[in-house]
């Protein structure tokens, strides 16, 4: 059963612009940021959206709020969209890390990290969910980085060790949402 999925990552906040990690609840949305969320309501005025899912971080609910007010649609919260968990990153500047092993597909480099082949677990079990639940419907899903891309992952089939880079969504913007339909 088709379903149209828009994927979106969320808008750009305080830690994205110093450069550094942020998995826990403490990252907001930039003042620019929080005037972009009104652009995307008005981005989607005219489309049909059945269901907005976003992950319970307050960075990624920020982002879709006007547009679910808008609407008249519950943020549906899925702890299955949370960005990856790198307890050992928490704060540290992007330049303290190798980008590229943060992103191997099944890294044990540190204890606490959660893989990529977590996330691609955690998500596929979401996708499953909603193929289920929502048949001939267009969800808006908000999200991070890794997750959507393991989202994209499921749907495209590719092979994350070798074209991961393609892949990777940078900071929410209209022209970084892909809409795809799933068959």
């Amino acid at each position: 059963m088709p379903i149209k999925l828009i994927l979106l990552r969320h808008g750009e906040t305080d830690y994205n612009k110093e450069n550094r990690y942020d998995y826990l609840w403490r990252a907001q949305l930039t003042e620019k940021w929080k005037i972009r969320a009104n652009e995307l309501r008005d981005f989607f005025q005219d489309t049909i959206i059945d269901a907005i899912y976003s992950s319970p971080l307050q960075r990624a609910i920020d982002t879709v709020t006007p547009l679910a007010q808008e609407k008249k649609l519950q943020i549906l919260q899925d702890a299955r969209l949370n960005e990856a968990v790198f307890v050992d990153l928490q704060w540290l500047p992007y330049s303290d890390t190798q980008f590229s092993d943060i992103h191997k597909w099944n890294n044990p480099r540190f204890h606490t990290w959660e893989t990529m082949q977590d996330i691609s677990q955690r998500t596929g079990l979401f996708l499953e969910e909603i193929w289920k639940k929502h048949p001939w419907e267009t969800l808006l899903v908000c999200s991070h980085v890794s997750p959507i891309a393991m989202l994209l992952k499921h749907i495209d089939k590719y092979d994350w060790d070798a074209d991961s880079q393609k892949y990777l969504l940078w900071n929410g913007s209209l022209q970084e949402m892909f809409t795809l339909r799933v068959i």
